[in-house]
């Protein structure tokens, strides 16, 4: 047998926000990462619309999923942790960044490319202002826009006989004259009549441009209709009356010279400001609010600090804030960040002249290099093979998994390692549960004694007090490389256990496997994964009592959960009735998903359904099934929804018929198993369930699959009498578990107990 080795990293590399220089930097650490230290992506996004397609995307030219890059993905093929969450703050003396609903993280080294934002005027929030970005929803903030102003189906608008809707867009650079175009292609498109005019502060459009190349657009915009006003400034936007800002109204656009404008939409592409995020690090800002940086991309302050993109203003070398050069200063970043850590001189960045290819939204396009200004189709062509190029090398082929002794770590492991202890001596240090458990501030539950904050050695529970009727325990692999959503969702898993018997939760102790590591980062990932299991306890009012910790090759973690019935009887398996209507609370399709994560497969907005389930608390439903007097309850985990129910037939001694087609499931589960995604607890579920299974109709293929699959932090299955049925679903709709939904009917046996049988269609 053969110790393991250390797993943990040394050190923490940090990357806030999905930026372009960041992309570059996650393509080489899929085939180049730095021995010992831990790459995390710390972005409210998991995917990311490409602005320099996103005008092709509005014209027809492209679907927004040709223009979006999976950053889940990306993360998953070069063994990158990507936290889902957006950062509000940076202790850079602490080395710590904080996160929005959630503790705090770690760094090392910091780097940050987070882009700009449109400078909205005042009345920002008015129905009608529609801003540039994010880029990821503005087709949908676009569209639903222009419906509000024109409820009826787009393409029957008579346009001659409709009033022209009047668009604004305020900012003249290159996005917002190439959005310009693009709109008023999506409007032509969508046979919306419409006038459009466009707004530059400044003297010209086309700030920087040649002037040839300036005088081929305005001729452009001239052809298409549209008005183009410079030297003039949005000073406020106001309506004609109401106070309800997100109320449908007249806009009125106060301007820096003439009369007030109306307008129907306003969509603001000017010049980009700094995103609030920056203000709050604590680094030094130049005048606009931008980080100020070395030309080595390294905070001025000297921390361990970096930037890039829009987010980053070089001392000394004045740039304009275009993507070009966020995605030229990708290489420098990587070098620097290798150089940093190797303890070796920074290299500076040199900016140099760059190509501009801008979008005409019909098939064309305009460039402009070097003082040379061309334009039409064959400009469009190489615009496009540009574009998709960058995307194609963000986009993994095959995305293979590095291997999976660094995946989610980024860690080399050094065969000299020290021969790490079994057995008892097999705990983690005494100091990584101090440090880990101080932090967890909260205090003890009446009715115990001895418990994760005293030295005892087990809790004592004043039954008088806190009775307790239930026990039940849940352990398992980390199936995420993100050890506070793992913590929320391991306890919830257990949890269910309680609500299925209908229990109300009163306490738990935690039982976790760490991997090898030094005692900071064992610690901080015991206290990120603790505190995570200690936000859905306290959700229910219950407390972490404690628990065990030990050393292992991998992450593992689980509790050992109890709850009180309140003096009521329990739910049970074995109490469903003939007529009985079977409710399922949550969709199908966690196992796969989970299996297509693990593989490097499947979108990310797949990934995020399937964890916003997980993170779905059954507790409202438990509530619901004793309001209308549930007859029979359980939950869907690993045995997935076929084994469930089974036993809860052969408990009963009765039959139940499923309709296939009612059961929901997560979006993009079906197309997975399609493609040969399994999971592999799905066959044994399978043999468990086929002597009781009888399928009638098409009930095969992925959907019949889907009853097999292995369920993490499932929903409930209720057995809930006829009378009871329509009440049910509306408690459970509108308390917390919107998805739920008949799935199927108990029947009684056609003979003996042998004849159970699970009746498919």
């Amino acid at each position: 047998m053969h110790a393991p080795l250390n797993s943990l990293p040394e050190k923490d590399l940090v990357l806030i926000g999905g930026g372009y220089a960041h992309l570059h930097v996650l393509r080489e650490w899929r085939t180049n990462p730095l021995p010992g230290v831990r790459l995390t992506v710390i972005s409210p996004d998991r995917e990311l619309v490409y602005s320099g397609m996103l005008p092709g995307v509005m014209a027809g030219l492209y679907s927004l999923f040709d223009a979006t890059l999976d950053l889940q993905q990306l993360c998953t093929a070069s063994g990158t942790r990507l936290i889902a969450a957006a950062a509000n703050g940076l202790n850079p003396a602490g080395r710590v960044i904080s996160l929005v609903d959630r503790p705090p993280i770690p760094f090392d080294l910091v780097s940050i490319a987070v882009g700009s934002i449109p400078q909205v005027a005042d009345g920002e929030t008015r129905s009608g202002l529609i801003s540039l970005k994010p880029l990821r929803d503005f087709p949908q903030r676009w569209e639903q826009a222009v419906r509000r102003l024109r409820p009826k189906p787009l393409e029957s608008i008579d346009v001659s006989g409709s009033a022209p809707l009047k668009v604004v867009m305020v900012g003249g650079g290159a996005a917002g004259c190439e959005m310009t175009l693009a709109l008023d292609r999506w409007l032509n498109l969508h046979k919306v009549n419409a006038e459009i005019r466009l707004v530059e502060s400044g003297p010209e459009i086309l700030g920087g441009g040649t002037l040839r190349t300036i005088q081929r657009m305005r001729h452009e915009l001239h052809r298409r209709g549209i008005q183009v006003e410079t030297s003039l400034k949005i000073l406020g936007v106001r309506t004609s009356g109401g106070e309800d800002p997100m109320e449908l109204q007249p806009l009125w656009l106060e301007v820096s010279r003439g009369a007030d404008w109306p307008a129907d939409l306003v969509v603001w592409a000017t010049s980009g400001g700094p995103p609030p995020l920056l203000s709050r690090l604590g680094l030094p800002l130049d005048e606009q609010g931008f980080l100020m940086v070395d030309p080595t991309l390294q905070s001025v302050s000297g921390l361990p600090v970096f930037a890039a993109g829009d987010a980053a203003a070089l001392r000394g070398v004045p740039l304009p804030k275009a993507g070009v050069h966020a995605v030229r200063q990708g290489a420098l970043l990587w070098g620097n960040v290798r150089r940093y850590f190797r303890g070796e001189p920074l290299q500076p960045y040199r900016a140099g002249g760059f190509l501009s290819l801008i979008s005409l939204g019909d098939g064309r396009a305009l460039g402009n290099f070097r003082g040379w200004s061309f334009e039409g189709g064959w400009v469009w062509r190489w615009k496009d093979r540009i574009d998709r190029r960058f995307l194609e090398m963000n986009r993994p082929a095959g995305m293979n998994l590095i291997g999976s002794e660094r995946r989610g770590t980024g860690v080399i492991e050094d065969p000299q390692d020290s021969m790490r202890c079994t057995g008892c001596g097999s705990k983690v240090p005494a100091e990584v549960l101090s440090d880990a458990l101080k932090r967890l501030a909260c205090p003890s539950q009446d009715g115990t004694l001895g418990t994760r904050i005293t030295p005892d050695d087990a809790v004592v529970i004043d039954r008088q007090r806190l009775p307790v009727d239930v026990f039940s325990v849940d352990f398992f692999p980390a199936f995420l490389d993100d050890p506070y959503l793992f913590g929320r969702i391991a306890v919830l898993h257990a949890l269910s256990d309680l609500w299925a018997m209908g229990a109300r939760p009163v306490g738990a102790q935690a039982l976790v496997t760490l991997p090898p590591g030094s005692v900071r980062q064992q610690g901080e990932m015991l206290f990120q994964l603790l505190a995570g299991g200690l936000r859905e306890l306290q959700g229910v009012d219950a407390e972490l009592w404690g628990g065990h910790t030990t050393e292992g090759a991998e992450l593992q973690a689980g509790f050992s959960v109890a709850g009180c019935l309140d003096g009521q009887p329990p739910l049970r398996k074995s109490a469903l009735l003939p007529g009985d209507f079977l409710i399922l609370t949550k969709p199908l399709g966690v196992g796969v998903v989970l299996a297509a994560l693990r593989m490097g497969r499947g979108a990310s907005r797949c990934q995020e359904e399937a964890l916003r389930f997980m993170l779905q608390s059954n507790a409202s439903a438990a509530w619901v099934a004793r309001e209308v007097g549930c007859t029979a309850a359980t939950d869907v985990t690993g045995f997935g929804l076929a084994g469930h129910l089974l036993e809860m037939l052969e408990a009963s001694r009765v039959s139940a018929r499923l309709s296939i087609g009612e059961i929901p499931r997560i979006s993009g589960a079906e197309s997975l198993l399609r493609g040969g995604v399994t999971t592999s607890l799905g066959p044994s579920n399978r043999r468990r369930v086929e002597s009781r299974l009888r399928c009638q109709g098409s009930s095969a293929g992925p959907d019949l699959d889907l009853l097999f699959d292995p369920q993490t932090s499932g929903g409930l299955l209720l057995g809930v009498s006829a009378s009871q049925v329509d009440r049910a679903l509306e408690l459970l709709r509108s308390s917390g578990a919107p998805d739920s939904c008949v799935v199927g009917k108990v029947e009684a046996c056609a003979g003996p107990d042998s004849d159970i049988a699970l009746i498919v269609e």
